[in-house]
């Protein structure tokens, strides 16, 4: 039995609901304001489609609301930690008022000159710009750059350390 056939026999008004719903107890639990626009029921949607597109497996013997529940945990503890990221780097500085693309060029130029300054290289700074475009996977990033993803698990710890140095000296 597939993925889409397990679909199938279940009702999927119902299901959704009940996604949609757990999805938004579990970002308010874990006080999520803001994911960047997006709403439970997209994560769930785009959940599904992960399961579709094969990127993440399901196994017949297991439910398929319950495995659609386990990997909606996944998926937003993944969205709050890649956004925790960035997120305090970027909105620091930002209170121009003058239109939220003026600002968002303005804080990642902000963001990059910390990060120079704190001795990023040239592969940190493109994997940070990764992350603000939303690429987070350390695969995709690899990709996305053409690089070996050795250097890009490297220079992630080099750039983590530098992030965590920036916001210690902030507090």
């Amino acid at each position: 039995m597939t993925f889409n056939d397990a679909l199938r026999e279940v009702d999927y008004h119902q299901l959704m609901r009940r996604l949609t719903y757990y999805t938004e107890q579990r970002l308010r639990l874990l006080n999520v304001k803001s994911l960047q626009g997006l709403e439970a029921h997209d994560i769930v949607i785009e959940t599904i489609r992960k399961v579709l597109e094969g990127k993440r497996t399901w196994k017949p013997e297991v439910p398929v609301t319950a495995f659609l529940i386990q990997t909606l945990e996944s998926e937003t503890s993944n969205l709050i930690r890649d956004g925790k990221k960035i997120r305090p780097l970027l909105e620091k500085d930002n209170n121009t008022g003058v239109g939220a693309s003026v600002d968002l060029v303005s804080a990642k130029i902000h963001a990059i000159e910390q990060l120079r300054a704190a001795g990023a290289d040239d592969i940190e700074i493109y994997v940070f710009d990764c992350w603000i475009e939303g690429v987070y996977k350390p695969a995709e990033i690899a990709i996305e750059l053409e690089l070996d993803i050795k250097d890009v698990y490297n220079a992630l710890k080099r750039l983590g350390n530098k992030l965590i140095k920036l916001q210690d000296n902030e507090n």
